[in-house]
């Protein structure tokens, strides 16, 4: 990777995305000037490994949907630090053109984030119209504003857009809808915005491999957290690319590791291989 020593921060755009959004909310104003937007999350990563980027501010877990793929595999495959992790509250707001009535709605644009933390608002109100995922919630918008009979859905921050309106102001499956979002870099998180968060917990994250086809390797990890007194608050698993039945694991857990030196010396001698992603604080 080549080395980057602008600051720069890639976020998912453009303006008014979910991701743009928490970033304004999660860092200063002065480090919010440096973001770059990009126009997937995938292209994040492409830019930070290019070095066009020194910093990722990514979406990395929903409260209803759960993991973010591209951004888990991204975080995976190139062993990046977590600093950080920001969670916000999602209410997406439902769009159509001013003209349009909600009867007429064939087609709803959206993430597929976005999209699946609103399934049933959209099977209840409009089980017949045309689901189509964009890359983001904004693309989402210019595919509604092109297109009649259509809908988007997308932050209320949205609504600066000319000729356009809000049907429904929150259409998430639950109120108590959130997002987690990660910040990488190589260096401490700092510039953080603590007029408008704050610290809720620490959490510590790795991911590991194991030989493939190897009776009770995993059962074995579980049990070196169980013994170590660690207490887990996810594991996941996720294809490696080189083939069936090649899996890494992502795992988080309380950051508190008694003796953390011999845990990790366990650890290395059960897996094929394993890498500490991070130990950060969680904010709200």
């Amino acid at each position: 990777m080549t080395t980057n020593k602008n600051n720069s921060l890639g976020v998912l755009g453009p303006k008014n995305t979910f991701s743009y959004l928490a970033a304004y909310q999660f860092f200063t104003p002065e480090k919010f000037t440096k973001i770059r937007l990009y126009p997937t999350i995938a292209s994040i990563f492409s830019a930070y490994n290019k070095g066009e980027i020194s910093e990722i501010f990514v979406p990395v877990e929903n409260f209803l949907h759960g993991s973010v793929a591209e951004s888990l595999d991204g975080i995976c495959a190139g062993n990046l630090p977590i600093q950080a992790v920001y969670e916000m509250k999602i209410s997406p707001a439902f769009f159509v053109q001013e003209s349009t009535k909600k009867e007429d709605i064939k087609e709803i644009f959206s993430h597929s984030q976005a999209l699946a933390q609103c399934s049933n608002f959209i099977e209840t109100q409009y089980p017949n119209a045309v689901i189509t995922p964009t890359s983001s919630t904004a693309e989402a918008m210019r595919f509604m504003q092109k297109t009649i009979n259509s809908a988007a859905i997308a932050p209320k921050e949205q609504l600066e857009l000319q000729n356009v309106k809000i049907l429904y102001k929150n259409c998430a499956n639950t109120d108590e809808n959130a997002t987690r979002f990660a910040h990488i870099a190589h260096c401490e998180t700092t510039e953080l915005n603590m007029s408008t968060i704050q610290k809720k917990l620490k959490e510590g994250a790795l991911v590991f491999y194991l030989e493939k086809d190897a009776p009770g390797n995993l059962e074995s990890v579980l049990h070196l957290f169980t013994k170590n007194k660690i207490n887990l608050t996810k594991i996941e698993s996720r294809p490696t690319g080189k083939g069936f039945g090649e899996y890494l694991f992502f795992i988080t857990y309380e950051y508190q590791i008694e003796e953390k030196n011999n845990f990790l010396t366990q650890l290395e001698q059960i897996t094929s291989e394993y890498k500490l992603l991070g130990e950060y604080n969680i904010y709200k």
